[in-house]
């Protein structure tokens, strides 16, 4: 039991620590040093794509095993489930404040630039 803890603790740090690495490389790709190839794009983004169904699926893994507790009424799985949705809930909230306001800012700066031209 022990080992397997260890042995998924690795991985989630292995993962945690490859997001960044795959988000420079991105930036990379995409012109932020250097020139741009599509070859090195292509790969980027499919390693990108990969890394996306990797923590999706570890995702949906974890939700599988929480209803799985839930409905085998495992201790403390009420409480999870709470405050898994309480945490989604606050999370969402500033990201739909930040993309309402960044559409309403794109909308005013938009119509600037075209009464100048």
């Amino acid at each position: 039991m022990t080992r397997n803890r260890a042995w998924r603790g690795g991985v989630t740090f292995a993962i945690v620590l490859i997001g960044p690495i795959l988000a420079f490389a991105t930036w990379a790709a995409f012109g932020g040093i250097g020139s741009n190839t599509s070859d090195l794009l292509r790969f980027v983004l499919t390693l990108d794509l990969i890394y996306v169904i990797v923590v999706a699926g570890l995702v949906a893994q974890r939700i599988a095993r929480m209803v799985a507790a839930r409905r085998a009424k495992s201790a403390g799985s009420q409480l999870h489930s709470r405050l898994t949705t309480v945490f989604s809930i606050v999370a969402l909230g500033p990201t739909i404040l930040v993309a309402i306001f960044a559409r309403s800012e794109e909308r005013r700066v938009g119509k600037e630039c075209r009464s100048r031209w």
